[in-house]
């Protein structure tokens, strides 16, 4: 398979711990701006990555800083694969005194020429660039959760897979009963349950509403105001949901207003086999400011070592 930007992307993006970075100026405020895909890794230092969205016809441009998370530089690593195009030492200027560099790539801290030695790579291969992410960020690519068959389908870990791999503690309440429901049955009882309570809230203030599921449960628009809705049912009490990763990065985007719609203390009855939802409360948060400080790792990924 040929290496292009999107897949670059989504084996970026299926790297433990990389954030993307959003513009936040201009036309494509609240996005990743136009000519190129941004991440950055948060270590210390800080450490970004530029894939530019044109790719070339021997593979696809990235831009790194010469010097990897673990103090290394990339002018003495050499990797198979990837050809150095263009370096650019701190304090580099273009013909007309400007960075010398592309705009999208110099609003990086660590990317900006001004103070930190650059290089813009070409790069041919998946392998190549797999190996890059592992050089760079300072990780081990094995321990990521990117494959051949997960470019572009895998985009994030589905519910049903975090509720499996969720453990249960005989001396602690279980997640059951706080109201997260390990049956996949009842589950899906509560979730359609509290999407419905939602679509009729929104419905009565006169929104038309569509039913997305992913990276956000309900596309609400009245007028000119687009809201993109995130449901969460639960039978127990008003105290913890449970986020995906795309749903965090799809709350966080400043490009459009999202609500956090809630139905706590939900009744599950059951009736030949048939599970029924009713009652519960409603809980919105408009506006919903998603904060990293509220936010806990539920389960982690780990790579048995092989004998």
């Amino acid at each position: 398979m040929k290496l292009t930007s999107d897949i670059a992307k989504s084996m970026t993006e299926l790297t433990a711990r990389i954030q993307p970075v959003f513009a936040l100026q201009g036309i494509r405020k609240g996005q990743h701006l136009e000519k190129s895909y941004r991440y950055q890794f948060p270590s210390s230092p800080t450490r970004h990555i530029a894939i530019m969205r044109e790719d070339t016809r021997n593979g696809i441009t990235v831009y790194i800083n010469n010097i990897s998370v673990l103090g290394n530089e990339f002018s003495s690593s050499k990797i198979d694969g990837i050809d150095i195009t263009e370096m650019y030492p701190a304090g580099y200027e273009g013909k007309n005194g400007n960075k010398g560099i592309a705009g999208s790539v110099a609003r990086l801290s660590s990317l900006n020429p001004k103070d930190n030695d650059v290089v813009r790579l070409t790069i041919s291969s998946e392998s190549s660039f797999s190996k890059l992410l592992e050089w760079y960020f300072g990780i081990d690519s094995k321990n990521s959760n990117f494959s051949n068959d997960q470019i572009n389908i895998q985009e994030e870990s589905s519910l049903d897979e975090i509720y499996e791999n969720m453990s249960l503690s005989e001396s602690d309440q279980s997640d059951e009963s706080l109201g997260y429901q390990i049956d996949p049955k009842k589950r899906k009882c509560v979730e359609l349950y509290a999407e419905d309570c939602a679509i009729q809230y929104y419905v009565n203030r006169g929104f038309s509403v569509e039913r997305k599921g992913k990276p956000y449960d309900l596309l609400c628009i009245n007028d000119n105001l687009t809201i993109h809705v995130e449901v969460k049912g639960t039978t127990g009490l008003l105290n913890k949901v449970i986020l995906t990763r795309n749903e965090i990065i799809d709350a966080k985007n400043i490009n459009w207003q999202s609500d956090l719609f809630i139905v706590h203390g939900i009744l599950l009855t059951e009736s030949n086999g048939v599970w029924q939802a009713s009652g519960g409360k409603q809980h919105l948060l408009a506006k919903w400011q998603l904060k990293d400080i509220d936010l806990s790792p539920l389960t982690f990924e780990y790579r048995v070592p092989k004998e």
